[in-house]
């Protein structure tokens, strides 16, 4: 489990571009191991770094963001 609390922490810091050199390398290892944990990053960062005005639908983005953190920590 703190595994997967770690990655977690690397894809936030990386999200808001809060991360360090060294925690970035640690996230670019992880997803070097784990091709599925690499789409899944790419995809969350398409949605997270994308411009709001291009973005229409950022209402319901955030709503299924917020589900999911819900159900992560609750597993």
């Amino acid at each position: 489990m703190q595994q997967h609390d770690r990655a977690w922490q690397l894809i936030a810091g990386y999200l808001t571009s809060e991360a360090s050199a060294e925690q970035l390398q640690e996230l670019q290892q992880l997803t070097n191991a784990d091709n599925d944990f690499k789409n899944t990053i790419e995809t969350l960062a398409h949605f997270w770094l994308a411009p709001t005005e291009q973005n229409q639908n950022q209402g319901e983005i955030t709503d299924a963001w917020e589900k999911h953190l819900k159900r992560i920590q609750t597993t």
